[in-house]
């Protein structure tokens, strides 16, 4: 068994990993690739079942764990950028103050995707982002 998962593996690894798809864009996966209307359905939803709550989390929770991965991604990418979203941290509510931005975006937004009010939204966050030396 282990030398089965042992070539699994090594198959797995000997190819590489492409993120482009064959008319050259960069294929999008998860939330990012879903329209604000979808956004905006789902945090409607969320807030008739109660945004703090079980049921509340679980509907928006595709969006929220996109856009955290977004922001690891953006603090890691970023020369200097320590936390992009550290005020909305410091609010003690950052979930639903970080959706809430998001969610303002795709209101003005509507024709755009999840994606974009991310990229967009970095405008936002940062004027309170935690940024450290550059290296």
């Amino acid at each position: 068994m282990r030398l089965l998962t042992a070539v699994a593996m090594a198959a797995a690894l000997a190819v590489p990993a492409q993120a482009w798809t064959t008319t050259g864009s960069i294929s999008c996966g998860g939330a990012g690739g879903l329209p604000c209307t979808d956004f905006l359905n789902a945090m409607s939803t969320a807030r008739q079942q109660g945004m703090e709550t079980a049921r509340g989390i679980t509907t928006v929770n595709l969006f929220a764990q996109y856009a955290f991965g977004f922001v690891t991604a953006y603090n890691l990418s970023v020369p200097g950028m320590r936390d992009i979203i550290a005020g909305i941290r410091a609010s003690g509510a950052t979930d639903t103050a970080m959706l809430i931005t998001l969610e303002r975006w795709c209101e003005d937004n509507i024709t755009e995707d999840f994606d974009n009010a991310l990229f967009n939204s970095v405008n936002t966050f940062s004027p309170t982002a935690l940024r450290g030396p550059t290296e």
